[in-house]
Order: structure tokens, then sequence, then C-alpha cells
């Protein structure tokens, strides 16, 4: 099957443009394109695809509908049941995405339950 080709959407730079008076950013006044393949089906018998950057809904949607049998599991109570759960330690910025919460609200949280390995500009927590 050869490959499809993209399908380009212009959209004019006045339909994103505010009607302030502030200055329009250059996200504005520039034309986008949205490229996306033109397919219609985007689910086959052992594939599921998903594509361009999606939020983490947009996969468990996606597995819900393909599998609804499959039960979600409840939201951690605190981060160091996301620390338990995961069985090796995470980044600061995971926890936080799994529990939805603060970075900053988290890490206070966990450097009183958990052991930090620094790495880079943050680290890992596992537990103490």
């Amino acid at each position: 099957m050869p490959a499809s080709r993209p399908r380009v959407e212009p959209t004019s730079p006045t339909s994103t443009a505010s009607a302030s008076t502030e200055p329009a950013t250059c996200a504005q006044l520039a034309p986008i394109a949205r490229l996306a393949p033109a397919r219609d089906d985007w689910t086959t018998a052992d594939r599921v695809d998903l594509p361009g950057f999606r939020p983490v809904e947009a996969y468990e949607t996606a597995l819900a509908n393909i599998a609804p049998e499959l039960a979600r599991r409840p939201d951690p109570e605190d981060v160091g049941d996301v620390l338990t759960w995961a069985g090796m330690p995470l980044a600061t910025a995971e926890i936080a995405a799994v529990c939805d919460r603060p970075i900053t609200d988290v890490r206070e949280e966990l450097a009183h339950i958990a052991r930090f390995e620094p790495v880079g500009g943050d680290g890992y927590w596992a537990p103490a």
C-alpha cells in the first residue's frame, strides 16, 4: 500500500489573531499548516495509531475504546503510592504527572518519605 500523502489545511493568519489592540505574536501572524496523513482508519487488528503529539488522556480514551474490559487504576492517595507501584526510581516530573499535582508540592512531600539521587537539573526518587 503506498504511503498516504499529508493533508494540509492552511489557516488564515487573521483567523487566529485576536481582536485586541495588543501586538500579535509570531504564532498568530504566521500561516499555519496542519499536517496529518489523510487516512480514515487509524485502527487495525493489531495496531492503533494516534498521530501527532497527544496528551495522556488521548491514550486513556483510545485504550478504553479498544479494551473496555480493562479497569483503570484508581488515582494514587499520595506520592508514596506512586513510588511503591513503580518499583523503580522515578523523576519528580513523572511522579507529579501521575499525581496530577504541581512539581514543587510533590518534591516537598517526597523529601519526607523518599531517597533522592540527583541527576542533571533534577533527579530520581526511590522509597527510603
